[in-house]
């Protein structure tokens, strides 16, 4: 009886050995690779390293500080309840929050022993408020896809030389008093010179006598029409 409970305590043993020694080196690989990766992402971060071994306060290695988490901490509850409920797995879309209380973009990594038990685990945070900002930026400088064009190009989408964005520009400010040429009183004219202007139109060359050509006025009427929007705007 003696020997029978000797060999079960040995086998005992010889399992438990190399489990505990298998986790062990999960546990300090994650912590070796948990700052290099961390210095290899981009903007603030911040990776935390858990044996779950130790849970709740499982915390072995940290590198960052957007959370303020120290080795020894206690793992979020989120964290917890999944191992006590069996549900522990890598989950790469989370939330988590910063020492400020801003929100972080986290991923989980679960890594398993042999035997397919959670043993390690590498929680990776992210500070995406700078992207946030850049992704505004970017929407801001790209256009309008509701908006139409400010100028009439050809088929090919490129203009081909001054001449051609010239009568673009004339021809879409003519077309957005919705009036033609022929029945337009001075107030329409107006509204085209206007709209030429704000359109810079006016830098190109030969702007005036291409207006007032397109306006059937003459280039003295353009610069009166001209004086007259500069007042208005001065008013």
């Amino acid at each position: 009886m003696a020997m029978s409970t000797l060999a079960h305590s040995s086998e005992e043993t010889s399992v438990k050995t190399p489990s505990d020694a298998e986790v062990s080196a999960i546990v300090h690989t994650l912590t070796t690779l948990m700052e290099p990766l961390q210095q290899l992402i981009p903007g603030e971060s911040e990776i935390i390293v858990h044996d779950l071994r130790k849970l709740p306060d499982s915390i072995v290695g940290v590198s960052g500080s957007l959370t303020n988490h120290a080795v020894g901490d206690a793992a979020p509850d989120s964290l917890v309840r999944a191992a006590a409920a069996g549900t522990l797995e890598t989950n790469l879309n989370q939330t988590s929050h910063s020492r400020d209380g801003h929100d972080l973009h986290s991923a989980t990594i679960v890594v398993e022993d042999s035997a397919g038990n959670p043993a390690g685990a590498m929680v990776i945070s992210s500070d995406t408020r700078i992207w946030r900002s850049l992704a505004e930026v970017a929407t801001a400088m790209l256009p309008d896809a509701q908006a139409e064009p400010t100028v009439t190009v050809n088929q090919d989408n490129y203009i081909q030389d001054v001449d051609e964005l010239a009568e673009g520009i004339i021809t879409h400010a003519i077309n957005d008093v919705g009036v033609p040429v022929e029945l337009m009183h001075k107030r329409h004219k107006l509204a085209v010179v206007a709209d030429l202007k704000e359109r810079g139109f006016f830098i190109l060359r030969e702007s005036v006598e291409r207006a007032a050509s397109a306006l059937q006025v003459t280039r003295f009427t353009i610069y009166n029409y001209l004086k007259e929007i500069e007042q208005n705007e001065a008013e």
